[in-house]
């Protein structure tokens, strides 16, 4: 249609009979024509789609002899199709590994094996292994910058286990890992409160380039099981928590250091907690806690840093085991209970904290803090700041409220 237009365009400019023999306006016609055909790129560079595949989700190692190796997932359009049609047979997806020296010849080296070109837009996840991470993850962040198709929107996650494992994993009633995976993640956020907020490859790079505060990533593990056969898919574990120290990993965080850490950045979603019911010790009462609120300050006195967070928590109770008490607010089982999940949300918050002070890890962020509220008090302890991180105290003040008791008020 450009082309269309622009002939007619060419043939009206000449066709004029008022403009023959004027030779400054035709040499104007003819610059104006030139100028117009810088316009029309046509399309030199264009890639069909049905050349390209489409990427759903990629892991990168590290072997033995230090290649890399680049892992990927990708849609297989035919099957797809004929899914939505109700005759497919094989598998909406396909798992493919190459090595290179470097991640991006290792990628490239994906060619290889696969007949059409891979598009990364539509990548859910980057997934990276645990010795790679150990190892320090600089030059694949190096390359995920460099490149324009990467999508910085995708789910980092460090893995325990194997990548390929993971990704060729058929899970029931979804068309590809890469989707099972994303609901899986959600699910174990929202509801569970037991990933870090670190959701985008975005949001790593900030966290990187912020002082006094380290990474954290979400970990997905495949734990090994004996008794598992060979044909049958293996089970996949969401929560938890990779610590770094600059770029290189130096442990895991498990679910109650993942809940501890959550509720110290105010980010905690939903999520329930156990405790042993006021009234009879043999039972328990669950709550469901839905949202909260912290403020947290650091204190310079005497050039000692502590820190003062004050969290107020909201939830509802969930359920009762036992015989349960009066359910009023002022009622002594009442005031027990908030006691109770108290002591548990501490637990949870010492637990994280004592954790980064054995790695020297500040995942926390307090060091961040500290540079936000007292810059020059920073300044002056930043070279030094894991000396100092090791013998930081925390004093918590928590505060539970109960909004609902159920359908019920006294237990059945």
């Amino acid at each position: 249609m450009v082309f269309v237009n622009y002939y007619s365009f060419v043939f009206c400019l000449f066709a004029k009979k008022d403009w023959e023999g004027d030779e400054k306006l035709n040499a104007k016609r003819i610059i104006v024509v030139f100028c117009l055909l810088l316009l029309l790129g046509g399309c030199w560079d264009r890639r069909e789609p049905e050349l390209r595949a489409l990427a759903l989700a990629a892991g990168v190692d590290i072997d033995e002899q230090g290649m890399y190796v680049v892992t990927v997932q990708f849609a297989n359009p035919q099957v797809i199709g004929e899914q939505e049609t109700g005759g497919a047979t094989g598998r909406a997806f396909s798992v493919y590994s190459a090595k290179g020296h470097t991640p991006s010849e290792a990628t490239r080296n994906l060619s290889m094996g696969i007949t059409r070109e891979l598009i990364w837009s539509h990548s859910r996840f980057f997934i990276i292994s645990e010795k790679l991470a150990r190892r320090g993850i600089l030059p694949i962040l190096d390359l995920l910058e460099r490149d324009p198709q990467t999508r910085l929107l995708e789910q980092p996650l460090i893995i325990e286990g194997d990548i390929g494992k993971l990704l060729k994993i058929d899970f029931p009633l979804e068309v590809s890992g890469a989707r099972a995976l994303e609901r899986q993640i959600k699910t174990a956020t929202l509801v569970r409160s037991l990933l870090p907020l670190v959701s985008s490859l975005r949001e790593l790079l900030i966290v990187l380039s912020r002082p006094g505060e380290e990474l954290i990533v979400g970990k997905v593990a495949i734990p090994p099981d004996p008794k598992e056969k060979a044909e049958e898919d293996p089970s996949v574990q969401i929560g938890g928590g990779a610590i770094f120290r600059k770029d290189k990993m130096v442990g895991w965080l498990n679910e109650q250091q993942m809940r501890g850490y959550n509720f110290v950045k105010g980010q905690i979603g939903n999520g329930v907690l156990v405790v042993v019911c006021p009234k009879d010790e043999k039972e328990n009462v669950t709550f469901e806690y839905f949202a909260s609120e912290r403020h947290i300050k650091p204190i310079v006195e005497g050039g000692q840093i502590r820190y003062y967070l004050e969290l107020e928590v909201l939830g509802s109770i969930l359920e009762i085991t036992g015989t349960g008490g009066e359910l009023t607010r002022e009622s002594d089982y009442v005031r027990s209970l908030k006691q109770r999940i108290s002591q548990v949300i501490r637990n949870d918050i010492e637990a994280a904290l004592a954790r980064a002070q054995e790695l020297k890890s500040d995942y926390l962020g307090l060091g961040n803090i500290l540079y936000r509220n007292k810059p020059k008090v920073w300044e002056e302890v930043k070279d030094s700041w894991y000396d100092i991180f090791p013998t930081l105290v925390m004093d918590i003040d928590i505060k539970i409220i109960i909004r609902r008791t159920g359908l019920i008020s006294d237990p059945l």
